[in-house]
């Protein structure tokens, strides 16, 4: 369990500080959402909760969500149309396909917010090409929204100079023009949750890609993945900010 800090204690009661104990026991269980709901109850309990032993992937969303949330433009902005969908089956679909879902895919899947959505890539919003710049949302086609999501296979390349190729279980999440994002299945742990962007046209991933920003950007899994989107594409969408612009480095992308 986290460690308190002294302030919480100071003028408390044994009996009090064991209630705090249990209220952070419980937090500990709770999902994403009921994790928000609580942080709305009161005060203490907002402060509380960042202090629960919360599942890493989960902290991890909810300080993204905090992120979001605390970007004016994006309370004042409508998302696309969306409609609920069935979270467990879009997984349950995902899992007769193949074994295992990336955890941190599967956890965004399951609580993540939709009046949250990052860059309009959500499984119950639109599956056409977004034609113009918008906030919160590029230019491309959301391939989440697949429904129900197809497994499709990736080429691999293990050992570039010895032009070995393999090919790997893999989702298409977002495309547009020479730019794809795909998040890879594979059981390996140095392939397993990878979401790799490729550019110029790539349609392989390789050991030595990290190496190349030029041809892909790779993160460990998706929730680094959508907090990147966010954190370094955010800014281009806000209100009066020049870098309307921003591309990856080294990297030129055509227009619509």
């Amino acid at each position: 369990m986290s460690i308190l800090p002294l302030s919480i204690f100071q003028k408390s009661t044994p009996s009090l500080i064991n209630k705090v104990e249990i209220v952070l026991h419980i937090f500990s269980y709770m999902e994403l959402k009921t994790l928000i709901a609580c942080e709305g109850v009161c005060q203490e309990w907002r402060q509380l909760v960042p202090l629960a032993d919360l599942h890493h992937d989960r902290r991890r969303l909810l300080e993204l969500y905090h992120d979001v949330i605390g970007n004016e433009q994006s309370l004042l902005s409508a998302n696309p149309q969306t409609s609920t969908f069935d979270r467990q089956a879009y997984i349950d679909q995902l899992l007769q396909q193949y074994p295992r879902v990336p955890d941190g895919f599967k956890l965004w899947i399951l609580e993540w917010p939709s009046r949250a959505v990052i860059d309009g890539l959500w499984p119950s919003f639109p599956l056409e090409e977004a034609k113009y710049i918008e906030f919160n949302r590029r230019i491309g086609v959301n391939w989440i929204a697949l429904n129900p999501p197809q497994i499709l296979t990736l080429v691999n390349s293990p050992d570039f100079e010895s032009q070995e190729y393999e090919v790997v279980p893999a989702i298409l999440a977002y495309r547009y023009h020479s730019m794809i994002t795909w998040i890879v299945f594979d059981d390996r742990p140095e392939l397993f949750g990878r979401v790799y962007t490729l550019y110029e046209h790539m349609d392989f991933i390789d050991a030595d890609m990290e190496d190349a920003p030029e041809l892909a950007t790779i993160q460990t899994d998706w929730i680094s993945y959508i907090s990147f989107i966010w954190r370094h594409l955010g800014p281009s969408w806000y209100s009066g900010n020049v870098d309307r612009d921003y591309r990856p480095p080294n990297r030129s992308i055509p227009q619509a």
